[in-house]
């Protein structure tokens, strides 16, 4: 009897339990991704202002949950994903244009991310190794319709070679479609 009743009050004390626990998980996943675009934004703004070629390093800690971060004009928009399949974007606007080489990944862990003046927008992307080459998407401006080849200096990824005519970037390379 004792027995029945302890599992009768244990069984929607995990539910809650569970439940809160999620919720709670959500809500310190929403809280670090806020801190992370206003690093961001913050940094942006003030290498917009310093001028071309101006460079800062932020070590950030990308949480679990993060689903994508997209660049477009004066916006970043990360996209997290809660419980079920609900999915959610936070959104931050810099007084500069931002930029980027494409997708920036989303792993959790500490990430190096480089926000470097290009003089008329601000580059974001995650610091590489140097030497490292890697396909860029169209919608980094100066990259091309079909894309392009970018290589690793000094940290940061520059273009290499635009890929033109019916050429595309594969395997960091441009190859001809």
């Amino acid at each position: 009897m004792i027995v029945g009743l302890v599992l009768v009050l244990l069984i929607p004390v995990t539910i809650l339990y569970a439940r809160y626990s999620s919720e709670s998980s959500y809500a310190i996943t929403t809280s670090k991704i806020n801190a992370i675009t206003n690093e961001i934004v913050g940094a942006a703004n003030q290498v917009n202002v310093y001028g071309a070629d101006t460079q800062v390093t932020l070590r950030i800690d990308f949480p679990r949950g993060l689903q994508s971060i997209n660049i477009i004009g004066n916006e970043i928009i990360f996209t997290i994903k809660g419980k079920g399949n609900e999915i959610s974007e936070i959104v931050k606007v810099s007084d500069a244009p931002l930029s980027s080489y494409g997708a920036i990944p989303v792993t959790p862990g500490k990430k190096n991310v480089v926000v470097k003046s290009l003089g008329n927008s601000v580059l974001i992307n995650i610091q590489c190794d140097g030497g490292e080459l890697t396909c860029g998407t169209p919608a980094y401006s100066g990259c091309g319709n079909n894309g392009c080849v970018l290589e690793c200096a000094n940290g940061a990824w520059n273009i290499k070679e635009v890929c033109t005519g019916i050429m595309a970037c594969e395997n960091a390379r441009c190859v001809t479609l």
